[in-house]
């Protein structure tokens, strides 16, 4: 089957067919909020039968995939190449389903050859990324998608749940901005924002004597209630693009950046940067608007954004303060943050206007994803699997997957077994 690359928006609906059950592999116990509700979405939206799964806690028995199961989709919260979130019997079971298999997929920077050489012997039929097409293009090419497709969509839709909570009085909070960031060191010029703003705004906020509340590190990451909570205690959040301008395909800039961390234990972002990173800048930019963003709108807490597209979503002065990223408009950025009357006619209008946008629910992508199920029953992508071929997958998953391998032994594994796949590829396409 040609390779397609689609815009799930670009999905029309049907007529409502016969009523399917769908096994949703999932981590259903995830702390953050923005995931669980991604995953809850299926069962309040889908025109299907929905059972969710999680595979980290759940044995994988005999019957597990019974005759009655007529999908599989795997959650971006299931990272299928870890025997943690997948164990093997999990992983060979999903390589024996005949049925249509969908991945949902997320931060797709890393493991990038590992994952679609996995997605190739899981057998799945459709990915669902959060990636533009013009990228989807770039990451998903090759001879292990020929018979996938792959749908861009949004990372994050608008939570019902979070309309349904109570909004603080902007009046009635206790600082000026909030913000939690994330540092990583191989992702990045663009990934470093995330660390980067936080740091901007802490010191600018010295001198302008804003009350903020900002952290960028791992011990200081807040989930469920308390993040919710966080965000409805600062009239405005900082926030930047989600994404990535370095993408690792291999996973050997990250054991560069490891190495080089090993033998300069005290090394910091400029020093992994030249001698590492500077290289590979640019090698792919990916930029989205993130779930964050979203929680923060539904919660009517105001934005203070790095200008950047954020899918075509949010513009500047209309729907978030913009900050400048060497600071130069903080004066302007202070005067909004400390205008009543500006930061409540903000909030209620990108609130209105975000919650009014039918493409933005998760009702609009469940309802897409059904017609991509449809669509591959339809095409029948599954037949013609032969058991050779439905066995040699199953023992490359086995690999993958089973014992826990260092990424460096997997890495060296999965690139010799890579060839064994392309040739068996050639034989079964001579045969047919």
């Amino acid at each position: 089957m040609e390779n397609k690359y689609l815009e799930l928006s670009r999905i029309e609906l049907s007529t409502v067919g016969r009523k399917l059950r769908i096994m949703l592999l999932a981590d259903d116990r995830h702390p953050a909020g923005a995931v669980r509700d991604h995953i809850n979405a299926f069962s309040l939206y889908s025109s299907n039968t929905v059972e969710i799964v999680n595979p980290i806690h759940a044995e994988c028995l005999a019957n597990s995939f019974n005759s009655e199961i007529d999908v599989i989709i795997i959650h971006y919260s299931i990272f299928t190449l870890s025997h943690y979130f997948l164990p093997v019997e999990w992983a060979c079971q999903i390589t024996r389903f005949r049925g249509p298999k969908i991945q949902i997929i997320q931060d797709e920077y890393r493991n990038i050859d590992s994952m679609k050489a996995q997605m190739f012997t899981l057998g799945i039929d459709s990915v669902l990324s959060s990636l533009s097409l013009i990228n989807i293009q770039k990451v998903y090419g090759g001879p292990f998608m020929e018979r996938t497709n792959v749908y861009s969509s949004l990372p994050g839709y608008v939570s019902e749940r979070l309309l349904q909570l109570p909004k603080t009085p902007l009046q009635n909070r206790q600082y000026d901005v909030v913000y939690r960031g994330r540092k990583n060191v191989s992702l990045g010029l663009l990934s470093k924002e995330k660390e980067d703003i936080g740091t901007q705004m802490s010191l600018l906020a010295d001198e302008w004597g804003l009350d903020v509340n900002i952290g960028s590190e791992e011990s200081e990451r807040l989930y469920g209630e308390a993040w919710e909570e966080f965000l409805t205690s600062g009239r405005a959040m900082l926030g930047v693009e989600g994404g990535s301008s370095i993408f690792d395909f291999d996973g050997s800039i990250q054991k560069d950046v490891e190495e080089h961390i090993k033998h300069n234990p005290e090394a910091g972002f400029d020093s992994i940067w030249e001698a590492i990173l500077r290289h590979h800048e640019g090698n792919l930019v990916h930029k989205t608007i993130t779930p964050k963003i979203f929680e923060a709108i539904l919660l009517k807490t105001a934005l203070v954004l790095y200008s950047g597209e954020y899918r075509g979503i949010l513009k500047p002065g209309k729907h978030y303060i913009e900050l400048k990223r060497d600071g130069s408009n903080i004066k302007d950025v202070v005067a909004k943050l400390r205008d009543q009357a500006f930061l409540t006619n903000l909030v209620d209008t990108v609130y209105t206007e975000i919650t009014q946008r039918q493409d933005l629910t998760f009702q609009y992508y469940i309802n897409r994803i059904d017609e991509v199920v449809k669509d591959i029953l339809k095409s029948n992508a599954s037949d013609g699997i032969s058991f050779g071929e439905t066995f040699f997958k199953e023992k490359l998953a086995f690999t993958i997957v089973g014992h826990n391998k260092k990424e460096n032994e997997l890495r060296e594994t999965v690139n010799q077994l890579k060839q064994n796949i392309l040739n068996l590829e050639n034989e079964i396409n001579s045969k047919n």
